[in-house]
């Protein structure tokens, strides 16, 4: 029997196996694909993902390459950033968890990496943006001291989101500046 986070690890490809095989039968020349969308940070995918598995069954496998930093968080950061530096490895080491470079970039590696068809990889795009009050004015930017999420807007009314267009008006009405992160490759307003 086992425990059942483990049974849930097992089950899981099962569920995998059966629906491909029953998507099979209903159409063999022309079946439905079978997607998966699926997390990214380091301590789920160890713990809840047979990659190889998934990987054998799925059609695309959809990396949640999105929500990587936000107001949870006591120092800013972009939503998805592409790549990290040596600096942002150690935003991940928490509750003993070891320390890795999250990025988009770092996540598609790690899917290869453990099993997955890079042409099986797809990737999760946020059309929003995470938001945080920064501690101190004066210290704006990447990695800024942070105390929580920045106020809710006007549409999404909620703390710390923000809707594209929200982001885009802000900047275009002179309220925010925008600036871009060369070394991660990613976007923020102040």
């Amino acid at each position: 029997a086992g425990a059942p986070e483990l049974q849930d690890y097992d089950n899981y490809i099962t569920l995998l196996r059966v629906v491909k095989e029953e998507f099979a039968a209903e159409s063999p020349t022309s079946p439905l694909l079978l997607m998966a969308t699926v997390g990214v940070m380091r301590h789920v995918v160890d713990a809840a993902y047979n990659v190889p598995e998934m990987n054998n069954h799925l059609d695309l496998i959809n990396l949640m390459t999105y929500d990587l930093h936000g107001h949870w968080e006591t120092s800013t950061g972009c939503n998805p950033n592409l790549y990290a530096t040596s600096e942002d490895a150690s935003r991940t080491a928490t509750g003993g968890q070891p320390a890795y470079p999250l990025s988009v970039s770092w996540a598609v590696d790690r899917w290869i990496e453990l099993g997955a068809s890079p042409a099986k990889l797809t990737l999760g795009v946020a059309t929003y943006g995470r938001g945080w009050k920064l501690a101190t004015a004066s210290q704006a930017g990447y990695g800024a001291p942070a105390i929580g999420a920045s106020a809710p807007a006007i549409s999404t009314r909620q703390a710390g989101l923000m809707a594209y267009y929200e982001i885009t008006e802000l900047v275009q009405s002179g309220r925010a500046v925008r600036s871009y992160d060369a070394d991660r490759q990613c976007p923020y307003v102040v």
